[in-house]
């Protein structure tokens, strides 16, 4: 699943998202892989929101690849 929404906070070029979500399998360690690479990561941990029947668990990173 792709998740896409738009927030109007863009900067209206082409090519700006606001927003843009992918439905993965153990996030935990997901979490851990990309912080491991070298991605700016703006939280701690993975987040929680009550949403929906099992919550929606989330982190939000950065837009940039890390430097090799």
């Amino acid at each position: 699943m792709i998740e896409t929404y738009q927030n109007r906070q863009a900067t209206m070029k082409t090519g700006a998202i606001d927003h843009i979500a992918l439905e993965v399998v153990e996030i935990e360690s997901l979490f851990d892989q990309i912080k491991a690479a070298g991605y700016t990561l703006l939280d701690d941990q993975v987040r929680f929101l009550p949403f929906w029947e099992h919550g929606v668990k989330f982190s939000p990173l950065k837009d940039r690849m890390p430097k090799r």
